[in-house]
C-alpha cells in the first residue's frame, strides 16, 4: 500500500512538473529532483525491509521436512540489513536537510542546529552498526550446517 501511494505521488509530481515546465526555475527543478530521489529511496527502503524480512523470517527458518533444511542465522543476516537501513535513512535525512537548506524560506538558526543534530545522530548510528557488525565474532565453517561450506559471507549478504 505504501509503495502504491509513493508511486502515485511520484507520478503526480512528474505530471505537475511537466504541466508547469515553462514556469519552473532552476531551484524548483533541483527541489523537485530531490523530492523524486527522496521518494525512490523511501520506496527502496520499504522493499528492502519487506524482502529482507521475508528472507530472514520465512526462508531463513526453512522447513524441517526439507532435505536442505536451513538454520536461522539471524546474527549473520541481520547485521548487513541493519547497516543498509541505517545508510538509507542517512541518505534520506541528507536529502531532507539539503531540501530545507535550498528551500525558498530561510531557515532559523535553531532549525539548522536541529537538522545537524539529527543528521549527526543518524550517521553515528550507521557507524556504530557497522563497527558492531565488524567486531562481532564470525562463525567458523565447521559451525555451519551441511551444504553451506562453499558459501562465503559476501555471497550470503550480497555485499
Amino acid at each position: 500500500m505504501a509503495l502504491t501511494i509513493l508511486g502515485l505521488q511520484f507520478a503526480i509530481a512528474i505530471f505537475e512538473a511537466v504541466l508547469d515546465f515553462r514556469n519552473l526555475t532552476r531551484l524548483d527543478t533541483i527541489l523537485l529532483t530531490l523530492d523524486l530521489i527522496d521518494m525512490v529511496l523511501i520506496a527502496n527502503l520499504i522493499v528492502m525491509v519487506a524482502l529482507s524480512g521475508y528472507q530472514l523470517f520465512i526462508v531463513g527458518v526453512g522447513y524441517p521436512s526439507d532435505p536442505e533444511h536451513k538454520t536461522f542465522r539471524f546474527d549473520e543476516a541481520a547485521g548487513p540489513l541493519k547497516f543498509r537501513i541505517a545508510t538509507t535513512i542517512v541518505l534520506i535525512s541528507t536529502i531532507h536537510m539539503l531540501h530545507a537548506y535550498l528551500g525558498e524560506k530561510p531557515l532559523e538558526p535553531s532549525m539548522i542546529v536541529q537538522l545537524a543534530v539529527f543528521q549527526t545522530l543518524f550517521i553515528l548510528t550507521a557507524v556504530v552498526l557497522a563497527v558492531i557488525h565488524r567486531i562481532l565474532p564470525r562463525r567458523n565453517l565447521s559451525d555451519r550446517p551441511e551444504g553451506d561450506e562453499g558459501e562465503d559471507e559476501d555471497a550470503r549478504t550480497g555485499d
